[in-house]
């Protein structure tokens, strides 16, 4: 019933969007502590990776993925991690990040006061 927030990539543009949760979405963008693997993005600290699955996974089967993957989570961002997003080398994918509605609270409890917005 809840709305989820994703990245949406087409060419050059990276912007965050929202849509229902049980939508299926072919991609993740997982975050966890050091140390990364080789295919990860390192960023700030932290490791992230884009996992895909063809067949698609809507927003909670997506979390229990990451949480499932190498002790991870669904990514959550900051108002300064645009430069992250523009790192992620995909174009025309929808990726699902770890931001829910009602009261729009990201997967590691914080509450998301601004939504970022990502535009290069």
């Amino acid at each position: 019933d809840g709305r989820c927030a994703y990245i949406h990539t087409y060419l050059e543009t990276k912007t965050v969007k929202t849509f229902q949760c049980q939508q299926d979405l072919k991609t993740v963008l997982c975050q966890r502590s050091a140390p990364c693997d080789p295919d990860d993005i390192n960023y700030k600290g932290l490791c992230y990776h884009l996992y895909q699955d063809q067949s698609g996974f809507d927003w909670n089967r997506a979390r229990q993925y990451c949480i499932g993957r190498h002790d991870s989570d669904m990514a959550y961002l900051h108002i300064t991690d645009n430069d992250l997003v523009l790192l992620l080398n995909t174009t025309k994918t929808d990726i699902w990040i770890g931001l829910s509605s009602r009261t729009w609270i990201w997967v590691n409890g914080e509450l998301a006061l601004r939504l970022i917005l990502l535009e290069k």
